[in-house]
């Protein structure tokens, strides 16, 4: 339940600062990886339509490096990313909030008796 609550406020996070948005106006193109598109932001998008109807969000699924390079390059107005890495010179980065990720394995598969890492997984397909 913790990780759920972590989740719930960096989506209240997301909408507390949509807030002052107040006489604003314009098209926000915004990259996030297409789970974030599709679970994450509609409650956040139906914010900022509600409180600053004037204001456009554009929803854009690239990678963490497309991510980086659009917002270089001006494509995208704000970026959010999954992972740790480091952004590109020129870009900031502020950790919002965090997922988890569950393992789910059958009974009698090793992974479902033990700690995995992403290397682990790896071993169980060679």
């Amino acid at each position: 339940m913790v990780h759920a609550q972590d989740i719930l406020d960096a989506e209240q996070r997301l909408l507390q600062s949509a807030a002052p948005l107040h006489g604003a106006a314009g098209d926000v193109v915004l990259g996030a990886p297409e789970s974030v598109c599709a679970y994450r932001l509609p409650g956040f998008i139906a914010s900022v339509r509600k409180t600053s109807p004037e204001i456009n969000v554009h929803l854009v699924p690239p990678g963490t490096d497309e991510t980086f390079r659009g917002l270089l390059n001006r494509r995208l107005d704000i970026g959010l990313i999954l992972d740790d890495r480091k952004p590109l010179a020129n870009l900031t980065a502020r950790r919002i909030g965090s997922e988890r990720i569950d393992l789910v394995a059958a009974r009698g598969h090793p992974a479902a008796s033990r700690r995995v890492d992403w290397r682990g997984l790896v071993e169980f397909h060679r």
